[in-house]
């Protein structure tokens, strides 16, 4: 028969966090190990099987409770960060409405004089824009492959990729680590089209 013990702070952590209010009559070990069952989840993990994480999850929801400026602050941010991305998609989109549109191998493409690399813009209606030096420089061949290269980012969805991936930058825009990350995310998803 195993021996109740008194809980220890994390375990009175755990339980003043998650479950206190709804089952007060659980041990710290039945909250730790109904916590396990329901959610088991990869690096989520840390908060639950760690004491350290339970104990940093519970300090920052106490602070969050406590200065209720921190929440409406990070919200500030969110709506700032996203405003200045979406103007920056709507300020892309008039560039590329004003730019001259050709047909290229059955496709039609937009050209500008901009010194560019060939890309790929828009969700729900996707146009490629090159420059008009490719155009001249480069022989068939070469362009049917950048054509196929920007139609494969299209095929595969990277766009919305990509507009996700902006959703998360302005919910997590304090992350730093999410902004270092988006240059790798960009590399992986022209190595996934090459």
């Amino acid at each position: 028969m195993e021996r109740e013990t008194t809980p220890s702070q994390s375990e009175w952590l755990i339980m003043e966090v998650f479950w206190a209010n709804d089952t007060p009559t659980m041990t710290a070990k039945e909250v730790i190990k109904r916590m396990q069952e329901k959610s088991d989840v990869g690096k989520i993990k840390f908060f639950y099987e760690n004491t350290i994480g339970i104990i940093l999850f519970s300090w920052w929801t106490e602070i969050c409770k406590a200065h209720i400026w921190i929440n409406w602050l990070y919200l500030c941010g969110i709506f700032v960060y996203a405003a200045r991305l979406f103007y920056k998609k709507r300020k892309l989109k008039k560039l590329v409405a004003g730019m001259e549109r050709r047909i290229l191998e059955d496709t039609s493409i937009y050209v500008t004089k901009m010194p560019v690399t060939p890309s790929t813009i828009g969700l729900f209606r996707p146009k490629i824009v090159m420059p008009e030096t490719m155009l001249k420089e480069y022989d068939r061949k070469e362009l049917q492959t950048i054509l196929l290269h920007e139609k494969t980012h299209i095929q595969l969805g990277h766009l919305l990729f990509y507009f996700l991936w902006d959703i998360l930058r302005a919910l997590l825009w304090l992350n730093p680590l999410l902004a270092i990350g988006t240059k790798f995310f960009r590399e992986d998803m022209e190595e996934v089209c090459d």
